[in-house]
C-alpha cells in the first residue's frame, strides 16, 4: 500500500473509528488523522520510546521487546524518532506483528525523511497517524502533542533509555496520570541516556528486563471487567455502534448485541438513532 496524503483520513472524537481509549483525555486533540491498513489500534496496545542517540544495548532491548511483544498478540505504538523509537517499529514489523506510528507531521509524511521505507512499512501492517493535516511544519509544541496520543493509545508506556529531560519521559508522565502503567528497562546509569529511566525507576515505574515483565503488567493493570461492565465502560463518553463496542468490549458482535439487549431492558443504556448505543438519560428533577 503506498503512502500520499491523499490516501489519509479524518476520524473526530464522535466518530466510531476513533480510538476508544483516548476517550476524553485531558489535553489529547478531538480528532486525528490516519493512513494504513489497520484502524483504530487494539485495546492491547503498548508504547515503546526512548532516545534518539540510543547505545547498541538500548536498541537491542528495544527491538526484541517489542518484537517478543509482537508475537504475544500485543500492538507496538511508537512516534518512528531515530534511535529506540524506530527499533521499536522495526522489531514489531520483524516478528509479523502490528504497529502505530504517532507522528508530529501528516501521518502521510514520513518523518524524519530516511524512514520512508519504514513508514511504508508500517503503512502496511498497521498505521501511521496525528493531529496534524498536510502542510504542517515540526516544531517542539507538536511533538510534545504527539507524545500525549502516544501514551493516550497505549494501555502502558515502556520506556528504553532517555535522558533526565526527555520527550520519552513526558510521554511517561502523561501515561502515569491516566492510569496506565509504566515501565522503564534499566541501564548504565553512568551514562547521560540512563539517567531519565534511572529517574523513572525512582519514582515508582516498573523494572522491564523482557516482555513476560510487559504482559504480566498488562494482565494485572487493572481489574478484569465482565462482557457487561466493559460494554457500560466503553459508552461512557459518546454514542457507539455495535461493531465499535464489540471490538472495546473483545466481544463478536452477536455476543455483544446480546449483553446490549439486557442492559437495555435493565434500564441501563438506550438505543439512539443510527444504531448507536448510550448510557440511558437522566429524568431532569421535577
Amino acid at each position: 500500500m503506498p503512502g500520499g496524503d491523499c490516501l489519509v483520513r479524518l476520524t473526530r472524537r464522535r466518530d466510531p473509528d476513533f480510538p476508544l481509549a483516548l476517550g476524553d483525555l485531558e489535553g489529547v486533540p478531538p480528532h486525528l488523522f490516519w493512513i494504513g491498513s489497520r484502524w483504530p489500534p487494539p485495546e492491547r496496545s503498548v508504547a515503546v520510546v526512548g532516545s534518539r542517540a540510543a547505545t547498541d544495548y538500548g536498541l537491542e532491548m528495544a527491538w526484541r521487546l517489542s518484537a517478543d511483544l509482537a508475537r504475544a498478540g500485543v500492538a507496538v505504538v511508537s512516534g518512528m524518532a531515530r534511535g529506540i523509537d524506530q527499533a521499536a517499529h522495526e522489531g514489531a514489523l520483524a516478528a509479523g506483528g502490528v504497529t502505530f506510528a504517532v507522528l508530529a507531521v501528516s501521518p502521510g509524511t514520513a518523518y524524519p525523511r530516511e524512514a520512508h521505507d519504514l513508514h511504508e512499512r508500517i503503512l502496511l501492517h498497521g498505521a501511521a497517524c496525528s493531529p496534524f493535516p498536510h502542510g504542517v511544519a515540526p516544531r517542539p509544541s507538536l511533538f510534545l502533542t504527539r507524545n500525549r496520543v502516544v501514551a493516550g493509545l497505549s494501555r502502558g508506556v515502556i520506556v528504553v533509555e532517555a535522558a533526565a529531560q526527555s520527550g520519552a519521559r513526558t510521554t511517561a508522565s502523561w501515561a502515569k496520570r491516566w492510569g496506565r502503567f509504566v515501565g522503564a528497562v534499566p541501564g548504565d546509569v553512568t551514562r547521560e541516556g540512563s539517567l531519565g529511566t534511572l529517574a523513572l525507576l525512582r519514582g515508582g515505574a516498573v523494572p522491564i528486563g523482557d516482555a513476560g515483565h510487559v504482559l504480566h503488567e498488562l494482565e494485572h493493570a487493572a481489574v478484569p471487567l465482565d462482557p457487561a461492565s466493559r460494554l457500560l465502560e466503553a459508552v461512557k463518553t459518546r454514542p457507539q455502534t455495535v461493531a465499535a463496542l464489540a471490538r472495546h468490549a473483545g466481544l463478536s458482535e452477536s455476543e455483544a448485541v446480546t449483553h446490549l439487549v439486557a442492559l437495555e431492558l435493565a434500564g441501563a443504556i438506550e438505543r439512539r438513532s443510527g444504531g448507536r448505543y448510550a448510557r440511558q438519560r437522566e429524568e431532569a428533577p421535577r
